[in-house]
């Protein structure tokens, strides 16, 4: 089932084996971000074994990260705002099937963006742990709204955490990290379809049962609004 999971190893190595690491560190994490079925370690913890090969130093390493970090960002922040706008997209067109009203959500979304230190070391832990999938945390913190300015440097920061120590694996060659990443991986890969289906199924299911389903979110959204504000 994971055997694509080689093809696309095989792929980056070779292209690490071409080009400027300098390049393949912003770009290839960009790429990785952007698109899912890259796993989320394989970049850094190539760039870190090639770094190794030739010989280049810790501070280089950190250097790959610094720049393999800033195209993951720009991905990252790419989802941030479909978010912020499949927010206005499907509100706009089956809202009044949820009993919602936008309105509604940014009252909902103030409620999980109140304080910037919270939302930030949330934002932060989630980019951290490996098994969580990206892409979603990017559109979840558009949808509801989070600031900006905390997406980005907690994203940043979070992402610099978890890559440093990739790379460096891969620049000591611990094969030992390197398989626990690829299992990691799988989980992820599994968490990310576990989610997206039980999304997907719950959208039908409030559709299906749309009469119903007012009521319920109307109930929802009013408990929600009343919980006390994060500041």
């Amino acid at each position: 089932m994971f055997s694509w999971l080689h093809h696309v190893e095989t792929g980056v190595r070779e292209l690490a084996a071409i080009i400027p690491l300098e390049f393949f560190a912003f770009f290839g994490a960009f790429a990785e971000e952007v698109i899912a079925p890259i796993p989320s370690m394989l970049v850094m913890t190539t760039a870190g074994f090639f770094a190794q090969l030739e010989e280049r130093t810790t501070f280089f390493l950190i250097w790959l990260v610094l720049l393999g970090n800033l195209g993951k960002l720009i991905g990252s922040f790419i989802y941030y705002m479909l978010g912020d706008k499949l927010e206005d997209a499907v509100i706009g067109r089956f809202g009044r099937y949820l009993g919602l009203a936008h309105a509604d959500v940014e009252r909902i979304g103030q409620k999980f963006s109140g304080s910037p230190w919270r939302d930030g070391t949330l934002l932060f832990l989630l980019r951290v742990i490996p098994f969580v999938p990206t892409i979603l945390v990017s559109i979840a913190a558009g949808v509801v709204r989070i600031r900006i300015r905390v997406f980005l440097i907690a994203s940043y920061a979070g992402n610099f955490c978890k890559d440093l120590f990739y790379a460096f694996a891969g620049y000591y060659g611990v094969r030992a990290l390197r398989a626990f990443f690829l299992d990691v991986e799988r989980i992820r890969f599994g968490v990310g379809i576990l989610l997206t289906s039980l999304i997907i199924v719950g959208l039908i299911f409030l559709y299906i049962h749309r009469h119903r389903s007012l009521h319920l979110c109307r109930r929802l959204m009013t408990w929600i609004v009343r919980l006390p504000s994060q500041k």
